[in-house]
């Protein structure tokens, strides 16, 4: 059941998206270049981690979801060898409803400037709270 809860809202992906090119997180991201599993072991991991080393960590869905569960209305495939951008394009492009290829996407996603323009567009559009896992 936790596990069913753990979805992330796109607003919630956005605003880790800026800190990852603002370099906030993860100050080698390099949306050209860094992968899922970079991504995940560079800052998802760090940043999910508890406070108490003897506590191990929390999947980072559960921390932006203050532990309240949220149930996500899609479910992502992804590989973990591919670029970090292009997964966060593909669920823009989707919450968006761009059904045309996300490559313009994930070139706006690669600047701090474009994940705001981003993120004012599905704000306009009422698409910020769509949930994924």
């Amino acid at each position: 059941r936790e596990l069913a809860g753990r979805g992330i809202t796109l607003e919630s992906l956005l605003n880790f998206q800026s800190l990852l090119v603002s370099g906030n997180v993860m100050p080698n991201f390099d949306p050209r270049l860094s992968t899922t599993n970079d991504v995940v072991r560079q800052a998802i991991i760090p940043l999910s981690r508890s406070p108490v080393p003897a506590d191990g960590g929390r999947a980072l869905a559960s921390v932006w979801s203050e532990a309240m569960p949220l149930v996500p209305q899609r479910i992502v495939v992804h590989k973990w060898g591919n670029r970090f951008v292009h997964l966060v394009a593909a669920i823009v492009a989707d919450a968006l409803q761009i059904h045309d290829g996300y490559e313009a996407l994930a070139m706006e996603l690669s600047s701090p400037a474009g994940v705001m323009a981003v993120m004012m567009r599905a704000r306009s559009m009422h698409a910020l709270d769509e949930t994924y896992w």
